[in-house]
């Protein structure tokens, strides 16, 4: 009954990876859940692979934010409502638009409200309330709002050790102190999986509200086909113009670190590239699937970063193939091991110290990367 889980996709927010997910839940006979990381849906197949193992329901979505302000949750009722999240998403994200107050009438998504919403709700539209929230419930006629209440039990963090992790990667991602750490840039210390029967106990006096989170819940199935692989072989639509784009990203990074007039450094790029496409080819020649969108992704990526960056793609390939195309954590893993460690985190968090940094490698990254290491 959990309409709002976080994993580590929501970067610099969420602090579980999905199988640390699937284990707290696991171990609370959690049946159903719904993993709806900030502003994105990065992990929502894992996810859904990951549930299907360990036979719990999994469903889609997105929780929407502007400015850090939660603005409402988006619950895929299937694969066509989360490609409406998704799109609303994309939309806006494009654009630079900042996103609505309100979002549009979704076909197959659900929107879940926070309580304190003033608008007036969509035929898909609920409010979610929290159990600290209940007493506002006190003495009100709820009937006709009493088929729109939900249970909003968010999940961000595992225990209090996670929690700390979480407001060191908030201080990181906001460049400041702990103490400069406000209650409306983190979670709270009680977003996190409940005991087994503690949420019907919470929820009470209102068990009404647990019935419609049940019912929506019932209703969404991801009805994604599972064993197919969609992975693109070729990012542009064909080979040669895909080694065009990477040679012509090359080329651009090399220019702006190394200037216009720098022999050497145009000698060693031609000559990367050409071995490059030399063992690209070998890879697609020997396995024609082996080449999916990703490794273009992973190079635009690395190019917006820092174009000189483009040379180490051979390194960042390798990894990625190791640990099965989780790009993100590449990426993490990469500029992690491009240099000393502690100095990433050190040098953009400077309160930070070594033995949190090494909390923060042990429960982020090491998590995350492990497991996909295993055959």
């Amino acid at each position: 009954m959990y309409l709002n889980v976080h994993s580590s996709y929501g970067l610099r927010y969420g602090t579980m990876s999905i199988a640390k997910l699937i284990d707290e839940a696991v171990a609370r006979g959690i049946t159903q859940m719904a993993l709806t990381d900030i502003n994105n849906s990065t992990g929502v197949m894992e996810f859904i692979r990951a549930c299907n193992a360990r036979n719990i329901k999994p469903i889609g979505g997105i929780e929407f934010r502007r400015d850090k302000k939660l603005l409402y949750i988006g619950i895929a009722q299937n694969k066509e409502g989360m490609k409406e999240l998704n799109d609303f998403l994309t939309e806006h994200s494009l654009a630079k638009k900042a996103l609505p107050d309100e979002a549009r009438k979704f076909s197959h998504a659900y929107i879940i409200y926070p309580f304190d919403y003033k608008g007036v709700l969509a035929g898909n539209g609920y409010y979610g309330i929290r159990f600290n929230e209940l007493h506002q419930l006190y003495g009100k006629d709820l009937s006709p709002i009493r088929n729109k209440l939900v249970a909003l039990q968010p999940v961000f963090v595992a225990d209090k050790l996670d929690y700390r992790l979480h407001q060191y990667l908030r201080g990181i991602d906001l460049n400041t102190l702990l103490s400069m750490i406000g209650p409306e840039d983190k979670c709270e210390s009680a977003d996190l999986f409940l005991p087994a029967g503690e949420m019907e106990a919470k929820y009470n006096k209102y068990a009404f509200i647990l019935d419609n989170t049940r019912q929506l819940l019932n209703n969404c199935v991801m009805d994604y086909q599972q064993g197919i692989k969609l992975n693109r072989k070729t990012f542009t639509g064909t080979q040669k113009d895909d080694f065009s784009l990477l040679e012509k990203l090359a080329m651009e990074g090399m220019l702006y670190r190394y200037g216009r007039y720098n022999k050497e450094a145009l000698k060693k790029v031609k000559k990367e590239l050409k071995s490059l496409m030399k063992w690209i080819f070998a890879l697609i020649s020997s396995s024609p699937g082996i080449l999916s969108a990703i490794l273009w992704d992973v190079a635009i990526i690395m190019w917006v970063v820092d174009p000189a960056l483009i040379l180490r793609l051979p390194i960042v390939y390798a990894l990625q193939m190791l640990i099965r195309w989780n790009w993100i954590f590449i990426l993490s893993a990469f500029l992690i091991l491009s240099g000393p460690r502690h100095r990433i985190l050190t040098s953009t968090f400077p309160g930070i110290s070594a033995k949190m940094c090494r909390i923060i490698y042990l429960n982020v990254m090491v998590p995350n990367i492990l497991p996909c290491l295993a055959p």
